[in-house]
């Protein structure tokens, strides 16, 4: 991670999973340092929530490691919350 952590940084969610209703299995870290916790559902502006990075970590401590080592212009994914995380590139679509 190239800035520091800072666990009051907000972060775009579902309200799925800030209700712990659905795990994270998508998370992308954009060239700006934005990040984005996706569950398997849709993301849109009536799905989505912005909380602190902490309180994502303390919704799933697992994403605890995948927020320290996710350099930015990277996504990861996951089957489900048991599952090893398998990083790619990542760019905005035009």
């Amino acid at each position: 991670m190239s800035e520091p952590f800072n666990p009051d940084l907000a972060v775009i969610t579902t309200k799925r999973v800030m209700h712990c209703q659905a795990n994270v299995c998508r998370v992308i870290h954009d060239d700006e340092g934005e990040w984005i916790f996706f569950d398997e559902g849709e993301l849109n502006v009536e799905s989505s929530a912005i909380i602190s990075l902490q309180e994502i970590i303390d919704i799933d401590p697992s994403l605890q490691s995948i927020i320290l080592s996710l350099p930015q212009n990277k996504q990861a994914f996951r089957l489900n919350k048991n599952s090893q995380w398998e990083i790619y590139d990542f760019t905005y679509e035009e």
